[in-house]
């Protein structure tokens, strides 16, 4: 009898949290959404009330293709360059 251990490997590399910024007015947002039903939803809202709050500059929203897979590293690269920062959303 094979007994199997239905527990997967996990890696994790330690890193520097980005700098955030002191003050959010002016700024450009970058939001990414995973794909994931309603998380669309929750960053457009979130980005709204962020524009209303704090006179955002711009709310730029990129998706990725499938919640299972990474962002492609172009897709990142390019909500650094345009953006001051960057929100995450996970729907379901």
């Amino acid at each position: 009898m094979e007994i199997l251990v239905p527990v997967g490997e996990t890696k994790t590399e330690e890193m520097e949290m980005a700098e955030r910024p002191l003050d959010l007015h002016g700024k450009a947002l970058g939001l990414l959404w995973n794909h994931k039903p309603n998380g669309d939803l929750l960053l457009r809202d979130v980005g709204k009330a962020l524009q209303r709050e704090f006179s955002l500059m711009e709310i730029f929203m990129k998706e990725k293709l499938s919640g299972a897979s990474a962002a492609p590293t172009e897709m990142l690269e390019e909500i650094a360059a345009k953006c001051d920062l960057a929100l995450l959303a996970i729907g379901d």
